[in-house]
């Protein structure tokens, strides 16, 4: 595959698109890398609960050494993903609900006619 090919296979959002078509983007790339993420742990697990996620870290994935007591960060994720191929998956999935409450943030501003539509 060639690199200009690859990079696009990167951003399959529609940049210039409409924020509900970008909000419908980011919403199937996290369904999948959830997905991912279950299949590469083994269980289903609710991703975006601090609780669960952290017995996950610790008891699944054995990186309690790591974590220990700290908050877990995308910062420490990212750290801690060179080693742990799951993990880079997980930290893809945070950016992108990082991007969606963004996107929701833009789409509710709309809705309140605080910026004006496009598209």
């Amino acid at each position: 595959m060639k690199k200009s090919q690859k990079s696009q296979e990167k951003i399959p959002i529609r940049l210039f698109s409409a924020p509900t078509v970008v909000r419908e983007d980011i919403v199937l790339m996290s369904l999948k890398t959830k997905e991912k993420v279950y299949d590469k742990i083994g269980i289903k697990f609710d991703i975006d609960s601090h609780k669960e996620f952290s017995v996950i870290i610790d008891k699944n994935l054995g990186l309690h050494q790591f974590v220990g007591l700290k908050k877990i960060t995308l910062s420490l994720l990212k750290q801690l993903s060179i080693n742990t191929p799951v993990l880079k998956i997980i930290v893809k999935h945070k950016i992108l609900q990082s991007q969606l409450k963004k996107i929701d943030s833009i789409l509710r501003k709309v809705k309140d006619n605080k910026i004006p539509a496009i598209g």
